[in-house]
């Protein structure tokens, strides 16, 4: 599980699978202890990525578009509504992201057995 507070009151984010479903999902425990799933779905998964430099937001990927790959979204704090800022179509990994979110650094895992080619 990963967490984080969040940078201006008492609400923590953070990531589970539910039932050991292996699909960890991203949620927002609210002030009065409520839950939210963000994004919503049964058979995908998000993770949390981190929060913007000005704290207003925080970027994580999700599946939800195509379970092969993790399209990275910014969502505001103060709406929750998610804005794509990459959509992923090759199988990167985040990496990070500059603070005036000009530029993203990825990252491609390479097997051992691609090693070997």
């Amino acid at each position: 599980m990963r967490f984080s507070y969040f940078p201006n009151d008492a609400r923590i984010l953070y990531t589970y699978d539910r039932g050991g479903n292996e699909n960890n999902h991203l949620y927002v425990r609210e002030l009065d202890g409520t839950e939210r799933d963000l994004p919503p779905g049964d058979k995908t998964k998000a993770s949390f990525l981190g929060w913007s430099h000005d704290r207003k937001s925080f970027f994580f990927s999700t599946n939800e578009r195509d379970q092969r790959f993790f399209d990275v979204f910014e969502m505001p704090i103060d709406t929750f509504k998610p804005s794509l800022i990459y959509k992923d179509e090759t199988g990167l990994d985040f990496a990070d992201i500059s603070n005036d979110e000009k530029y993203i650094a990825f990252q491609k895992t390479v097997s051992r057995l691609e090693r070997r080619r």
